[in-house]
């Protein structure tokens, strides 16, 4: 319990010496990328972040239309909401950070479709949605849609012993401070990982799966 005490102290004064932490930068915008099968489609945030922080959250809330061409009228054959949140690690290097990068399938008894979808931000922090190699049996239209957040920080939440990073030892950490074994961490440290104002089992859970990479980020619900 001491080692734990000491590490979150002398963290702390770090960062004092450090000088005080810059504002963060919130940026929401709407966006809508369209891709016809065969094509490639592209969105383009309208204004960057300051690409010098050191961590960047993103959340977007979507609203995902798959349409088939039935002579000359799209029709609706599926559509989803989606909310997802991921991070990326700043400053953002020459080549980008990628936030978030999955192939999508969907198959049923009428139709298959696959597609890669990247959300990105370049060197000079311009936020990008990409639907990419859009492939299916038929001629469909993907259209995703919604609202895009992104805050820029140079504060990692869950990051108790103020090294940079959410990881083991951070879990270790909030694993102590629910057992009653060391205090919960002052400021510039951020345990609160999903705004309820207090550290419980639910950030326990959350920086586990993002130590396990099960997580494109452990902050949520903001």
């Amino acid at each position: 319990m001491r080692r734990f005490e000491l590490i979150l102290c002398a963290a702390g004064l770090l960062a004092a010496c450090a000088g005080l932490v810059r504002a963060e930068e919130h940026h929401v915008w709407d966006f809508n990328v369209q891709a016809l099968t065969g094509q490639d489609a592209h969105w383009t945030s309208p204004e960057p972040v300051d690409p010098a922080y050191l961590r960047y959250y993103a959340r977007s809330d979507a609203h995902i239309l798959v349409e088939s061409k039935i002579i000359f009228v799209w029709v609706s054959v599926y559509e989803a909401d989606q909310t997802g949140y991921s991070e990326g690690a700043g400053p953002i290097p020459p080549g980008g950070t990628v936030f978030f990068q999955d192939s999508v399938e969907y198959a049923d008894a009428a139709f298959t479709v696959t597609a890669d979808v990247v959300i990105w931000a370049d060197a000079d922090g311009y936020l990008h949605v990409d639907i990419l190699d859009l492939e299916s049996n038929l001629q469909l239209r993907i259209t995703v849609s919604g609202t895009v957040r992104v805050k820029a920080t140079d504060t990692v939440y869950g990051d108790w012993n103020l090294d940079g990073v959410l990881d083991a030892t951070d879990v270790h950490l909030c694993a102590s401070c629910l057992a009653g074994m060391i205090p919960y961490p002052a400021p510039p440290a951020q345990p609160d990982l999903d705004g309820d104002g207090t550290v419980s089992s639910r950030e326990l859970v959350l920086g586990l799966n993002f130590a396990a990479g099960n997580l494109l980020s452990a902050y949520v619900d903001w």
